[in-house]
C-alpha cells in the first residue's frame, strides 16, 4: 500500500510536519487529552474579569483557541501559526493569523494578558522570541509553555527499544533541536525534547523580568495499561496520538540515509507492538512552566 500523500506548508520554516486535516485531527486529540489530564486549558491563576486578550503561538489545529474562547466569551482570542488551522472560528472574538514567528510577532506592544506556546520542540532557541513575547505581553500578564519529553517504560525504567529508535531518528532530522548533551559514544543529541529547559528559558532570559510562577511535570499514560478507567481512556487516546505521530514522520524519516519504505514499515510495526504491550506501562512526561511579567 503506497504511503498517504501529505500536505505541507510552502515556506522555508524549519517546521517539517504536515499541515493537513490528518495532522490537525491528531493535534485535536492531543488537546483533548491534555485538557482532561490537567483539568482545563491552563494552569496559570487567571481572573476572568482581567482577561481581555489571549494569544496561542503556533496554534496548530486551533482547538485550544476555541476552548479558551468558550471559557472567556468576552475576550479576544488569537491563534498564530505558519499554516491555517482546520477549525472555523465560530465567533468574531476569535482570530487566526497565518504568520512565521521567525519574522517577529505582528502585534503592538502590551497587547495580551495571556500567551501560550505548546508542544513546539522544533523551536528550542527562544531568546529572540522571548523578547517579542515580553514586548507584546501586558505588565502583570502571564506566559505559559507546555512541552513533551520522551516516552519511558515504567516496567523497563528506561525508553522502550522501538520508541527509542524513533527518538534517535527524530534527533537526526534537520528541524529538531540540538541538545547540549550527547548520547554516550555518539555524536547524536540524546533528546529532541526541550521540556526540561523551559524553566531556564522562562526565568533566565537576560534582562527580561518574569515573576516565577510554577513548573509542573505530568506523566500521561500511553496505552490501555492503567487500571483507572479515566486514565485508561486517556492512555488509549495517547496511543493513537503516538502511532499517528510516527506515521506523520514517515516522509521525513524516508529522507534519511539508508532508511526507505521497508525500514519505515518495520519501525511502524515494532512501535505499534510496544504501544499495545500493556506490560511495558509506557508514559510520556509533559512539563508546564508559567511566569508573570513584572
Amino acid at each position: 500500500m503506497p504511503p498517504q500523500i501529505r500536505q505541507y506548508h510552502d515556506t522555508d520554516s524549519n517546521y517539517r510536519l504536515p499541515n493537513d486535516q490528518t495532522e490537525h485531527e491528531r493535534l485535536g486529540l492531543l488537546n483533548d487529552v491534555l485538557r482532561s489530564f490537567i483539568g482545563g486549558s491552563y494552569l496559570v491563576p487567571l481572573r476572568k474579569p482581567d482577561v481581555r486578550d489571549v494569544l496561542d503561538i503556533c496554534c496548530g489545529s486551533g482547538h485550544w483557541v476555541l476552548d479558551m474562547a468558550n471559557e472567556f466569551p468576552n475576550a479576544r482570542v488569537v491563534g498564530l501559526d505558519i499554516s491555517k488551522p482546520s477549525v472555523v472560528a465560530p465567533s468574531p472574538s476569535i482570530t487566526f493569523i497565518q504568520h512565521d514567528i521567525k519574522q517577529g510577532l505582528p502585534f503592538e506592544d502590551a497587547a495580551f494578558d495571556f500567551i501560550q506556546m505548546r508542544t513546539v520542540p522544533s523551536i528550542p532557541d527562544r531568546g529572540e522570541l522571548m523578547v517579542e513575547i515580553y514586548r507584546i505581553l501586558r505588565p502583570g500578564g502571564f506566559l505559559a509553555f507546555f512541552e513533551p519529553d520522551q516516552s519511558i517504560s515504567r516496567q523497563l525504567q528506561r525508553r522502550s527499544p522501538a520508541l527509542a529508535e524513533v527518538d534517535r531518528l527524530l534527533n537526526k532530522l534537520p528541524h529538531m533541536p540540538r541538545s547540549k548533551t550527547l548520547d554516550e559514544g555518539t555524536e547524536q543529541p540524546n533528546s529532541w525534547s526541550i521540556a526540561h529547559e523551559l524553566e531556564h528559558v522562562m526565568y533566565n532570559s537576560g534582562a527580561l523580568l518574569f515573576e516565577r510562577g510554577d513548573v509542573k511535570s505530568f506523566f500521561l499514560p500511553i496505552g490501555t495499561w492503567p487500571e483507572d478507567p479515566v486514565l485508561r481512556e486517556m492512555g488509549r487516546k495517547m496511543a493513537i496520538v503516538q502511532i499517528r505521530l510516527i506515521e506523520t514522520l514517515g516522509d521525513q524519516f524516508r529522507k534519511l540515509p539508508d532508511f526507505g519504505d521497508d525500514e519505515f514499515h518495520a519501525l511502524q510495526n515494532w512501535a505499534r507492538e510496544e504501544v499495545e504491550d500493556e506490560a511495558l506501562q509506557l508514559e510520556m512526561e509533559f512539563v508546564y512552566a508559567w511566569g508573570r511579567k513584572l
